[in-house]
Order: C-alpha cells, then sequence, then structure tokens
C-alpha cells in the first residue's frame, strides 16, 4: 500500500509539535519542497542554524513572502501580524551579523 504525502498543514503542525531539532529540520525541508517560500518554514530554518548569515537569508526570505502576502491581501490580519514578527526578527538578525546600517532601515 503507497504512503500517503502528508498535506502543507500536516507537515506544519508536525514540524511545531516536534522537538527533535534535526527532525523539525527535515520537516521545514519537506515543506519548502512543497512551498518553496513558506514563511514559517524559513522562520523555522533561520532559528535552527547557528551561522548568523544564513539566519539573515532565511529571515530575508521569510519577510520578503510576507511582504508579497501583504500587499495580495492588506485586510488579512493574521499575514500582518507575522510580518510584523518577521521584520522584529530581521532586524534583530541585522544586529547579530553585525549591520546595524541594515537594522535601521528595516526600523
Amino acid at each position: 500500500m503507497a504512503k500517503k504525502k502528508a498535506s502543507l498543514e500536516e507537515l506544519l503542525e508536525a514540524m511545531y509539535d516536534e522537538e527533535n531539532p534535526q527532525k523539525v529540520e527535515n520537516l521545514a525541508s519537506q515543506i519548502l519542497a512543497v512551498s518553496p517560500e513558506n514563511p514559517e518554514a524559513l522562520f523555522m530554518l533561520a532559528d535552527l542554524t547557528e551561522d548568523v548569515e544564513e539566519s539573515v537569508g532565511f529571515t530575508e526570505r521569510a519577510v520578503a513572502e510576507l511582504r508579497r502576502l501583504v500587499e495580495k491581501n492588506p485586510h488579512d490580519e493574521e499575514l500582518s501580524l507575522l510580518l510584523t514578527e518577521g521584520l522584529q526578527r530581521l532586524g534583530f538578525a541585522y544586529i547579530f551579523d553585525e549591520n546595524g546600517a541594515k537594522a535601521l532601515e528595516t526600523a
């Protein structure tokens, strides 16, 4: 019997429920295979990596996608809140990357 492919929602739920960082990273990668610019998976990968530049890259991608989604759906409060959180995270990521000028641009 063929194994049923997990839906995007099921993968996201599994990613948030999982405690093992390697499994979380694997689930985030599976999500990106289905939804290449999924902000939640990108934020998760940003949190998991110890490489500051890689973390900034994941966060920038997530914020860019959220900006695009909010532009298409300006009255979606959940997306707007996620974008606000993303911009905060991006500002902090720039500070950790010692890029104060970009952090100020984000503010």
